[in-house]
């Protein structure tokens, strides 16, 4: 296995696949395509996102589930990953991150190598 992570979600905009509370496990080493069906994690302007994206010239269109897209320029954008699991089980708490700030997202940085 790549690098994985825990991703605590604290929004919606990915239901009814993904809801608040639940927790992805995200792999680096796996970019996800841009394909519009693949989760990934993307990084723009210091806030993570969870969605589906593909790419139209030099621009993402990152697609959430509930509906909702947006359109940034590619060079604003990191892909961070891929969503290779999703626990719906609300006994399992997140792991804090580094400075126990919410972003969007939380990124938890228990990575396993």
């Amino acid at each position: 296995m790549g690098n994985l992570f825990v991703l605590h979600v604290t929004d919606d905009q990915m239901a009814p696949t993904i809801l608040a509370g639940d927790t992805a496990i995200v792999d680096t080493s796996v970019k996800p395509l841009p394909n519009g069906k693949d989760v990934a994690v993307l990084a723009v302007d210091g806030k993570i996102h969870v969605c589906r994206f593909t790419r139209r010239e030099n621009r993402i269109v990152m697609a959430y589930d509930n509906g909702t897209t947006r359109i940034i320029p590619e060079r604003q954008v990191e892909v961070i990953g891929k969503v290779i699991l999703v626990s719906f089980n609300p006994e399992i708490k997140p792991l804090e991150n580094e400075e126990n700030q919410p972003a969007g997202n939380e990124l938890a940085f228990h990575q396993k190598n």
